[in-house]
């Protein structure tokens, strides 16, 4: 049973670094744009000068706390990886509403450009589908239980 364990958290403890390392760079990066660093390559990774940034870094900072916990043989780090999960589930969620409030807002208000969604594509949307990937692998599995 504890070779099991192991192995799983092994596999958690990947995927919070493969999480947390996108989050962080992700992160820096639009925290970058924001001080005035810019290139070419970072608008094509639709990442906003804004300090939207800092709340990336936090989610990173959650996952990879977890995998310094697992990798330390302690087991309750598998809650900061659910809890990195969580959180990037819900900072997508708050991407699309917003995207939905800056549409609602053209189309009532107007505005000088056209709306298109590409204009609102921020980070932790399309990170969320990290959030993601790990909800579908792990959604039996979000309790302390079994650890």
């Amino acid at each position: 049973m504890n070779d099991v364990k192991c192995v799983v958290n092994k596999e958690k403890a990947a995927f919070g670094i493969l999480a947390g390392l996108l989050y962080l760079f992700f992160g820096a990066m639009q925290m970058f744009v924001w001080l005035g660093y810019d290139a070419a390559w970072i608008s094509d990774l639709y990442i906003p000068g804004d300090v939207g940034g800092f709340s990336l870094i936090i989610i990173s900072s959650v996952f990879l706390w977890g995998v310094k916990e697992l990798k330390d043989g302690i087991s309750e780090g598998v809650a900061y990886v659910y809890m990195g999960i969580l959180l990037s589930l819900l900072f997508g969620i708050i991407s699309l509403l917003m995207m939905g409030a800056d549409a609602l807002s053209y189309y009532t208000l107007g505005g000088d450009l056209p709306w298109s969604p590409l204009n609102n594509i921020r980070p932790a949307l399309y990170l969320a589908l990290t959030g993601s990937i790990g909800l579908i692998i792990w959604k039996d599995k979000f309790d302390l239980k079994g650890i």
